[in-house]
């Protein structure tokens, strides 16, 4: 059970380093959204080490 979360966790943080990666690459293009998905993809990287954060502690 705990493998899993931490599988899932390492999934989303990879995840989250790939879309930026990507951003940047598409920088140019994307100029204007930029800032707006860096603010949303920190915000869900934060929510979700909130709730794993909150399952270890009810185990």
């Amino acid at each position: 059970m705990k493998l899993k979360k931490l599988l899932i966790a390492g999934l989303v943080s990879t995840t989250s380093l790939s879309v930026l990666a990507f951003i940047g690459t598409k920088q140019a293009e994307i100029s204007n959204f930029k800032p707006f998905a860096i603010i949303i993809i920190v915000a869900l990287i934060l929510g979700v080490v909130a709730y794993y954060q909150k399952q270890l502690q009810h185990h």
